[in-house]
């Protein structure tokens, strides 16, 4: 069986004279607190389907997302208990 053509022998002579291999450019750096999880603590909490169903519903309904209904309810839980501190990301 032949081997595959090396197809970086049928460059054109324009082709020949670049440099086939592209200088990598450096990855720009987001400035840090930009996002979400550069601001918080991501948390993975499980909970039972009719409650994620629920929660989706109110979600739509009063067009917010999730995490912002998460964070209403860990603040009122935060306020019951007496806390200092907020959920809160101060977006």
């Amino acid at each position: 069986m032949n081997k595959r053509p090396n197809f970086t022998s049928l460059k054109t002579p324009n082709q020949a004279a670049e440099d086939p291999t592209p200088v990598a450019q450096e990855k720009k750096k987001k400035p840090r607190g930009r996002t979400l999880k550069e601001r918080g603590k991501q948390v993975i909490m499980v909970i039972n389907e009719a409650a994620h169903k629920d929660l989706k519903l109110i979600s739509v309904k009063e067009d917010k997302q999730l995490n912002d209904l998460y964070i209403e309810a860990i603040n009122l839980l935060l306020k019951s208990k007496n806390a200092q501190s907020k959920a809160d990301l101060g977006d």
